[in-house]
């Protein structure tokens, strides 16, 4: 599915306002290779720690039961989404 929903936008442009922060004018344009493949992952770790912070995740994981749909709606992001960042900080996934 490349359907791009309201949830996928607010990711993409945090992911993108990212790199502008983390990566200097131009050392973007110009990665190749494995350089580039670090600053991607840099900027999906930002995007997803602005999105998901880890300290609310943890914190209102047993308010809502574990379930990522609940906690989706929360934090407006995919159940997908929800589910990887659970799995990512060892957290239960009940649902």
């Amino acid at each position: 599915m490349n359907e791009y929903t309201p949830e996928r936008w607010q990711f993409s442009l945090f992911h993108e306002a990212s790199h502008f922060l983390l990566h200097p004018v131009g050392s973007y344009l110009e990665a190749i290779g494995a350089f580039d493949d670090i600053m991607e992952r840099q900027a999906n770790i930002a995007a997803t720690e602005a999105k998901m912070p880890q300290h609310w995740v943890r914190k209102l994981g047993p308010e809502y039961k574990w379930n990522p749909g609940l906690m989706a709606k929360r934090f407006d992001v995919s159940i997908q989404a929800m589910r990887i960042r659970l799995k990512e900080l060892g957290l239960p996934v009940l649902y």
